[in-house]
């Protein structure tokens, strides 16, 4: 931090004797402006620079501004001369050139000297303007009005070091905003790392939903089949690609359950899932079961491969 204080008898022109600039020490740019403004001395209410003919304004981030001019005129107060001489600065440029609003996060500072107007915004630590500067500078001629290179100053906006990828949007504490298809504190990993298809090609059911910070999948063999050896179906991956468990399950044929033969003047039919194979037989016309019944359904549970009630 520099304080520079005003000789005996001078000021800023904020009327304060003694003034502080910060510098980021991260950018090297100073704040609240780039550099001290003149001292400008006192006298008989009024004020005036020790530099002939130059006008200075300034604004903060909470959008206050004042100025000073400074040119003289013999036939005047000191007070007269300073109220006339702003009103007819202002009358002929400010009127043309008007004063650019403050960038949001930000402050900036306004010179004029021989009819050109130069102001200077620059943004508070941690935000930048679009294209990554911290400070930007634009100037008006007070004989056409016109601003160059742009009409006034755009918001400083919150900077994310290193920037955001893949479309991502800086937010709020340095945090990237991603889209659909990308995630990670940078948006720098793309979903598809965890796709399951990477981790297995064989043909195994999954059904997968995608999370900010993890992908979370349920898998499944296929009907008749069950996983070898038993494992748990739920798979998870992180943002980067890693998956746990990291290596693929494997189905085999489940054979515990084969298909009983058809009984005897009769017929049978089977269906199952991944944990249960049913058959039910049926007897035909004039025929049934001991137990009185002319159908029969029996299931067999395929971990073990034991049938209830019993299949001969």
């Amino acid at each position: 931090m520099c304080t520079a204080t005003c000789n005996s008898g001078y000021e800023f022109p904020d009327k304060s004797d003694s003034l502080n600039l910060e510098c980021d020490q991260r950018t090297g740019y100073w704040t609240p402006y780039s550099k001290f403004p003149d001292c400008v001395s006192t006298y008989g209410g009024g004020h005036r620079s020790s530099r002939q003919g130059s006008s200075q304004s300034y604004s903060s981030s909470h959008g206050s501004s004042y100025s000073s001019n400074t040119q003289r005129s013999s036939s005047q107060t000191s007070s007269q001369r300073s109220q006339s001489q702003v009103q007819t600065h202002q009358g002929r440029g400010q009127n043309l050139c008007g004063q650019p609003s403050n960038p949001r996060n930000g402050a900036h500072y306004c010179s004029m000297s021989n009819g050109q107007w130069s102001c200077q915004a620059t943004c508070n630590p941690g935000y930048t303007f679009s294209d990554g500067r911290t400070q930007v500078t634009i100037t008006c001629h007070e004989r056409d009005g016109r601003w160059s290179p742009a009409d006034g100053f755009e918001d400083c906006r919150v900077l994310c070091h290193p920037p955001c990828e893949n479309g991502g949007r800086c937010s709020v504490n340095n945090q990237c905003s991603c889209p659909s298809t990308h995630r990670g504190n940078r948006c720098q990993y793309p979903v598809s790392l965890c796709e399951f298809s990477r981790l297995s090609r064989d043909s195994l059911y999954s059904d997968c939903r995608h999370n900010p910070e993890y992908t979370e999948c349920n898998v499944a063999c296929p009907p008749g089949m069950a996983f070898d050896p038993p494992t748990s179906s739920i798979y998870r991956c992180t943002v980067d690609g890693r998956w746990n468990p990291p290596t693929p399950p494997q189905c085999r044929r489940d054979n515990l359950c084969e298909k009983p033969p058809a009984p005897m003047n009769g017929r049978i039919q089977c269906q199952g899932n991944e944990e249960i194979f049913l058959c039910v037989g049926s007897c035909r016309t004039g025929f049934m079961f001991s137990d009185g019944f002319a159908e029969l359904t029996i299931q067999c549970v395929r971990r073990t491969g034991e049938w209830n009630p019993y299949a001969s």
